[in-house]
């Protein structure tokens, strides 16, 4: 059974299962889908911040959106 979990661990490390590029150890590049992700889930959630707060949209609410997009890609921002 630990070397199943092992193994499973391996295989998830190894295939790219993270934010950067397969086998890329030292991460010096991003994943190009992940990057994608991240990007259009920051717009998406800027936009839909931007409708609710009108004037009182901010750089910390900005910061925010980008933070939870980066840890989350499918973020959805709520008042």
């Amino acid at each position: 059974m630990l070397n199943l979990i092992k193994v499973t661990a391996l295989c998830i490390f190894l295939t790219g299962c993270q934010s950067c590029r397969f086998l890329d150890w030292n991460c010096s590049e991003p994943n190009p889908k992940w990057s994608n992700s991240v990007d259009e889930c920051q717009l998406t959630q800027r936009q839909i911040a931007k409708q609710i707060l009108q004037e009182k949209y901010s750089d910390d609410i900005q910061d925010d959106i980008n933070y939870h997009c980066i840890k989350n890609t499918n973020y959805q921002y709520k008042q």
